[in-house]
């Protein structure tokens, strides 16, 4: 019996490709933390402007018009100097002993950096400077092959990982694209960011009202699930940089996490980077359901207001009330003066005028659209009587009505520091002619 078995032996001076003529194993150059790719075949590229033939391979040619950049792409082909770096740390047509590149027949062109051009023949280090063009090799820079992203923005809350800003505002990210061997820049490098779900801070995804779907603005264009993408596209400059805009103005008070890589790295790499946009409407709170920046306190005249507290801030308040995502603790009449149940300390509850001068202070809803406090659902217990009962007044901070009080447990915003209490009362007869001095006593039929 009889096997027969086939046997390839490969040289260096063909690439391991089936457009290749020859079996080869022919790679591409590392040098100084920098990637050279090997020169492509004419059958592997349609950009070629000619051919040659070198070690049993047809080679493409190209030149610095336009043909070497639509192959390799803006910023990513060797600059002269780089190219004869790369021959010193390789002499004596080592580039062609070593790793097989064809060198006796074409020069390889570099970057275009001034009127004249320039190739660099790899075999013996000379310079062939032009001002036309001339057809010769190519190697392109492989960098973004091995590219990391370094990113950072102007709001920083955990450098590296996370912003903060207030729904409006914008944050500007700044995506850095880094050589992980050198720790160079890789200029006009693709990077992609990804946009994650919208968290609210107790770390859900759904649960709350969000017209906008937690869309995301990136350089004027949305991105959400409610919208054609979530991955937006962009390409560092020549210093390997980019910014981008990030905005949501219609947030209601998410974090979202975006995911930077680098489109052509082959290296794991992909930043997550948390933005958090914050809404006026919710206190930063650890109870909070959203992410916010409500006012604590709204100063009218010489009175301190603080914001109405959530049901998670109170022991047990009288009932809970949701408004604006987030649920609020409501207070009873009976109750105004416990701060278990929500109420106030002794004295701290405002007077109607006082509750009054707020709103005067803050008309139009002004309460809520300026400082976040909520305002549509229910008004404010006020300290001052109604009627015999007594029932208090409320006030709307809406809009300023007044009514009284009921049954119903309404929102509560406590004063800073105590009114003074009543230390004596005095009574004055409106009509003096009605005064009988003698009788100490007004006197009428």
């Amino acid at each position: 019996a009889t096997d027969a078995k086939d046997v390839i032996f490969t040289v260096i001076t063909s690439p391991d490709s089936d457009k290749a003529r020859m079996w080869g194993h022919m790679r591409g150059i590392i040098e100084s933390g920098s990637l050279y790719k090997r020169p492509l075949l004419a059958d592997e590229t349609e950009h070629e402007l000619g051919t040659v033939r070198e070690n049993n391979e047809d080679w493409a040619l190209y030149d610095q018009n336009t043909s070497m950049q639509a192959e390799c792409g803006v910023g990513h082909i060797p600059r002269q100097s780089s190219l004869e770096s790369l021959f010193s740390a390789h002499p004596g047509n080592a580039i062609g002993t070593e790793y097989g590149w064809p060198t006796a027949q074409q020069s390889y062109l570099s970057a275009v950096e001034q009127e004249t051009h320039s190739s660099v023949n790899l075999g013996n280090g000379s310079v062939d400077s032009y001002s036309g063009f001339k057809q010769n090799y190519l190697s392109c820079s492989g960098n973004e092959m091995v590219a990391n992203v370094e990113v950072s923005t102007d709001h920083d809350v955990s450098v590296g990982t996370q912003a903060q800003a207030k729904v409006g505002d914008t944050i500007v990210m700044t995506v850095r694209t880094i050589n992980a061997l050198n720790n160079s820049p890789v200029p006009f490098s693709a990077f992609t960011i990804t946009k994650g779900m919208g968290y609210n801070r107790a770390g859900q995804v759904s649960g709350f009202d969000d017209p906008s779907s937690g869309s995301i603005t990136m350089d004027n264009s949305q991105y959400g699930t409610s919208q054609p993408s979530m991955v937006y596209a962009g390409t560092t400059d020549v210093r390997g940089v980019a910014t981008v805009e990030i905005k949501q103005p219609q947030g209601v008070g998410l974090k979202t996490v975006l995911s930077v890589t680098p489109v052509n790295s082959y290296l794991p790499n992909t930043v997550n980077y948390s933005v958090i946009f914050t809404t006026p409407t919710s206190p930063d709170v650890s109870g909070a359901q959203m992410w916010g920046h409500m006012d604590e306190t709204i100063t009218v005249d010489s009175s301190t207001f603080t914001r109405p507290r959530l049901a998670a801030e109170i022991a047990s308040p009288d009932g809970t009330l949701t408004e604006n995502n987030e649920i609020w603790a409501r207070v009873s009449q009976a109750n105004t003066s416990s701060t278990s149940k929500g109420g106030c300390g002794t004295n701290m509850l405002p007077r109607r005028s006082q509750l009054s001068a707020l709103y005067s202070a803050n008309s139009g809803n002004a309460v809520q659209t300026t400082h976040g406090w909520p305002t549509q659902r229910q008004p404010y217990w006020s300290s001052s009587p109604a009627d015999v009962t007594p029932h208090f007044f409320t006030i709307a901070l809406n809009d300023g009505a007044q009514a009284i009080g009921g049954d119903t447990p309404v929102y509560v915003s406590c004063l800073t520091t105590a009114n003074k209490p009543a230390s004596s009362i005095t009574l004055e007869v409106v009509d003096k002619a009605q005064w009988n001095a003698g009788n100490n006593a007004a006197t009428l039929k």
